[in-house]
C-alpha cells in the first residue's frame, strides 16, 4: 500500500513539474520577441556587419515608437462604447493612430534608406512581415483546438 501511495505521489509530482515547464515556455517575452525579429530581419535582408551596426539602433527606435501607438490602439480596442457617437469617436481615434503609424513608418523608411540601400530596406519590410506571419502560425500551432 505504501508503495502504491509513493508511486502515485512520484507520478503526480512529475506531471506537475512537466506542466509547470510547459507553462513557463508559453509565456510571451516581448524583449525576446523583439530581438528574434531584429535578428531575423538582419539575416533575411542580408545586411553586412557595418550596415547592421548603423541600421539596428534606428530600427529598434522605430519599433519602440510603434509599440507606443499599438498600446494606444489596445486601449481603444478594450473600451466598450455604448452609443453610436462613442463608437464613431473610437473609430476616428483608431483611424488617427493608423495614419500616425503609417507616417512614422514612412519617415523611418526614408531614414533607413540613407543608412542602407533601398533594396535592402524593402527586404527588411518584407522580412518583418514574414516574421510576423511565422510567429502567428507558430502561436496557432500551440493553441488547442476548441470545439
Amino acid at each position: 500500500m505504501k508503495r502504491i501511495f509513493l508511486l502515485c505521489n512520484i507520478i503526480l509530482l512529475t506531471s506537475l513539474a512537466v506542466m509547470a515547464q510547459k507553462t513557463q515556455q508559453r509565456k510571451f517575452n516581448p524583449e525576446k520577441f523583439r530581438q528574434e525579429m531584429v535578428n531575423y530581419v538582419v539575416r533575411e535582408a542580408k545586411l553586412t556587419q557595418q550596415e547592421t551596426a548603423a541600421f539596428v539602433p534606428v530600427y529598434k527606435e522605430m519599433l519602440e515608437k510603434q509599440r507606443k501607438i499599438f498600446d494606444q490602439m489596445k486601449v481603444i480596442d478594450k473600451s466598450c462604447p455604448q452609443t453610436d457617437r462613442e463608437c464613431r469617436d473610437k473609430i476616428k481615434q483608431r483611424d488617427k493612430l493608423d495614419i500616425e503609424l503609417k507616417k512614422q513608418q514612412q519617415a523611418y523608411h526614408s531614414r533607413m534608406m540613407t543608412i542602407i540601400p533601398p533594396c535592402k530596406v524593402l527586404k527588411v519590410i518584407k522580412a518583418e512581415d514574414s516574421f510576423h506571419r511565422k510567429m502567428l502560425r507558430k502561436g496557432n500551432e500551440r493553441k488547442p483546438v476548441k470545439e
